[in-house]
């Protein structure tokens, strides 16, 4: 009977020592499986770091509707598309591709600033619809608005009439969804002092919901000096065409406008492919993102060209002569 006991004793010591070297082994699993597991997010989390990164580095770029990989720091464009002839670089079976000429522009380039707006604006429903024709081809693609002549050229920034006028102007700016109005005052706008304090009490009266951009006409008369001083108080870019003046300021951005070196008229004129690269210089050194019009004769041509230099994987458009 005891030898019966002892071997019953010896049977439960060996079944629990089995079943706890069978735990410790299965615990082990576990923890290893655990600590695979651990790895494994780990690794997944580098992953998602790595390629958040690799995102947020290309955010600056995009590509559009046509296959184009552009660059969201470079914006490549007009003064206008009511010139342009979409034959030109569609052929005649264009308006089976686009609605509207505009779109066919879209296609092109990545914005436009809009000068009719300087002589007229146009109703917001007009306005409206070229946002929508826009964002069928490129949700992304830019306007800009030239602010009315009524604000630089008439009232000269003097009056309430200044202010009733930038309020129309931004209901326009506001449907196409725009970020950036241009100003641009005529030659006999001299920076005397009276002119000066106009220009502040203006800009401390408007809000302040788009970037602003100023062209001094003309730059004789506007030093650096002036310039630097004045346009980094009211946080103001200064538009300069890169060619002919150095930007003096800039705050969010650049703003460049291309007028060309054609006599007796300088809009009369196509840039040569030093200049286009001279322009491309310019523009690839900034650290802030570039907004770029060509707003001479050969204006569109220029402008592809430009961006079959300066961006990412552009293919070549055929630019019939």
């Amino acid at each position: 009977m005891m030898i019966f006991c002892f071997l019953i004793l010896q049977a439960d010591q060996a079944w629990k020592t089995l079943f706890f070297t069978r735990f410790k082994i299965i615990g082990k699993m576990k923890t290893k499986k655990m600590m695979k597991k651990k790895k494994m997010k780990k690794m997944i989390g580098l992953f998602i770091l790595k390629s958040q990164q690799k995102m947020r580095y290309r955010k600056k770029l995009f590509t559009d509707s046509t296959g184009y990989m552009r660059n969201r720091m470079i914006k490549i464009g007009n003064c206008g598309w009511s010139y342009l002839n979409a034959q030109d670089f569609f052929g005649t079976g264009w308006k089976e591709r686009f609605r509207t000429k505009l779109q066919a522009y879209v296609s092109l380039f990545d914005t436009v600033e809009i000068n009719s707006t300087f002589y007229r604006l146009p109703k917001t429903e007009t306005a409206k619809k070229w946002r929508e024709e826009a964002d069928e081809i490129n949700p992304d693609f830019e306007f800009t608005v030239k602010v009315s002549q009524i604000i630089t050229h008439f009232d000269r920034f003097s009056s309430e009439k200044s202010l009733f006028a930038f309020k129309q102007i931004e209901k326009t700016a506001e449907a196409l969804r725009a970020k950036v109005l241009l100003f641009q005052s005529p030659a006999s706008f001299k920076p005397s002092e009276k002119n000066i304090e106009k220009v502040k009490r203006f800009f401390e009266n408007i809000e302040r919901r788009f970037l602003f951009a100023w062209e001094v006409r003309w730059e004789r008369d506007w030093n650096k000096e002036t310039v630097s001083s004045l346009f980094s108080e009211l946080k103001i870019t200064h538009c300069v065409d890169p060619l002919r003046q150095e930007c003096f300021h800039s705050e969010k951005m650049v703003y460049y406008r291309l007028h060309g070196f054609g006599k007796p008229s300088m809009y009369n004129y196509s840039f040569s492919e030093q200049e286009i690269q001279n322009i491309k210089e310019k523009i690839v050194s900034q650290n802030k993102p570039v907004y770029v019009f060509f707003n001479n004769a050969d204006c569109y041509k220029n402008a592809l060209e430009l961006r079959k230099i300066t961006e990412t994987n552009i293919e070549t458009v055929n630019l019939r002569q």
